[in-house]
């Protein structure tokens, strides 16, 4: 057993439509790296799953193993199709001991991985025989087992008991679980509190001078999410009708990249206030296509409904994201990660009301008014305080 390396394991889809899961999972995977461990990512897609080896902040495919016909994921919510997902995580825990006995990690890294089954329960006991460290992350904490479902049903108290109980069975087998939260007021002696990071290198810099001041002749909103409805898009959307209703002079423009659930009770919501014009729905974007977005953008838009989840903190990846770009950003709950008085962000009150958006003008012309190269100021933040690399260190050295 090699004490200084670690096999990063996650039952996601690669392929999948929810980019920023598996960008943060890689991103994970590089910070061990930078942190001097020997890092290794095994992670699932559509009909196969990849074992990753991180070099010199390069992923670099080692190799592939190939579902069988009937664990191959179809998108569809009929429930034979989707026993192909228990098939699936079968065959990618059976691999997964393959990997194990190969590269022989003294840490063992698992993103939660929902229902825990037994298989999983099996797993973290042969890592558990074999000497090896094991950290269970919850992504999303509180959670199942830890709190009660906030749906008073028949399946949700179902749902609720099977993690429960196979939860303690797992439990047993952990080193620590990882859990990255907007609260830390759960007591276990297991639990290494985290706040989300980012990869910053990765994340391009906002090229040009946001307009500010009395030269700010337009603003230009953006929210980039797999969209739900704990997002609170419509708060965004109500603020501009009431802006538009009202003879608001300035023009606003919310960009809403990405797809999701929510979308389509947002287009209607556009339609009845007649915004059609000031709304875009992008779609999916990455890359460069994603930049040029950006670049027409003053403001970013956060999580603004995480009190629809019963969540009164934040932690969201897009927090984060909008400041290494250099980008003003708007949230709606406590982000430890930026003190009360961070001058980038223009908080909203944790509830349903609409945005206003003769207060966010206010906010953005102040900014023009007090920093300048303020775009610079939220790039030296993040690099000082948001980076995977600060985050995952707890976990490297203990």
């Amino acid at each position: 057993m090699d004490s200084n390396r670690i096999l990063y394991i996650a039952f996601i889809r690669e392929d999948s439509e929810s980019i920023g899961f598996v960008k943060k999972v890689m991103a994970q995977s590089k910070a061990f790296s930078q942190l001097g461990l020997e890092s290794y990512l095994y992670i699932s897609a559509n009909d196969h799953a990849k074992l990753y080896k991180i070099v010199e902040g390069k992923v670099n495919e080692v190799k592939r193993l190939y579902y069988s016909s009937t664990a191959v994921y179809k998108d569809s919510k009929f429930p034979p199709l989707k026993i192909r997902n228990y098939f699936r995580f079968k065959q990618f825990i059976k691999h997964i001991k393959l990997q194990i006995a190969e590269i022989n990690p003294s840490k063992v890294y698992i993103r939660r991985v929902r229902p825990i089954t037994q298989d999983l329960v099996n797993l973290g006991n042969h890592c558990f025989s074999r000497g090896i460290k094991v950290f269970f992350e919850f992504p999303d904490f509180p959670h199942t087992p830890f709190v009660h479902p906030a749906n008073k049903n028949i399946q949700s108290y179902l749902k609720y008991y099977h993690e429960k109980i196979f939860f303690k069975r797992l439990e047993k087998y952990l080193y620590k679980i990882v859990v990255i939260s907007v609260r830390e007021d759960f007591k276990n002696d297991k639990f290494l509190y985290l706040r989300n990071g980012i990869e910053v290198e990765s994340i391009p810099m906002l090229k040009k001078e946001i307009e500010s001041g009395s030269e700010c002749k337009k603003l230009n909103l953006i929210g980039v999410a797999n969209v739900g409805f704990w997002h609170a898009y419509d708060r965004v959307i109500q603020g501009m009708a009431k802006h538009y209703k009202n003879s608001g002079e300035l023009p606003i423009h919310f960009h809403i990249v990405g797809e999701g659930a929510e979308i389509p009770n947002l287009k209607e919501l556009v339609n009845g206030e007649n915004l059609n014009e000031h709304v875009t729905f992008h779609g999916s974007k990455t890359g460069k296509a994603l930049d040029e977005v950006f670049e027409d953008s003053h403001i970013g838009v956060g999580i603004l409904g995480n009190h629809r989840k019963g969540l009164y903190g934040d932690s969201s990846l897009k927090n984060r994201e909008y400041c290494a770009r250099g980008i003003p950003f708007i949230k709606a709950a406590k982000d430890l990660d930026f003190p009360e008085d961070f001058p980038f962000s223009f908080n909203l009150p944790a509830d349903n009301t609409p945005l206003s958006i003769g207060e966010l003008i206010k906010f953005y012309n102040n900014l023009g008014n007090s920093f300048s190269d303020k775009e610079y100021l939220m790039r030296e933040y993040a690099l000082s305080h948001l980076t995977w690399k600060s985050k995952m260190e707890v976990v490297a050295r203990v």
